[in-house]
């Protein structure tokens, strides 16, 4: 990795807050993946099969609102 590109990173990591709960997320046409994460990188959940529908979304929400009470991020 080129030392500009580094430095990048560095700042942006910066930017996020201890209180931040990172979450990835990878798009597949029936099925999505969901990964929360704290600022370090840390895994606080997986969750492998989120449908692509009204109800995976609902699922996806309680997700993202339970990890954030209960997170000591």
């Amino acid at each position: 990795m080129h030392m500009k590109h580094y430095t990048r990173q560095i700042d942006k990591r910066q930017r996020i807050s201890n209180r931040t709960l990172v979450i990835g997320i990878d798009i597949g046409s029936e099925f999505n993946a969901v990964c929360l994460m704290d600022k370090e990188g840390d895994v606080i959940e997986k969750h492998p099969k989120i449908c692509n529908s009204r109800k995976g979304f609902d699922y996806f929400h309680a997700v993202v609102e339970q990890a954030s009470v209960t997170s000591t991020l």
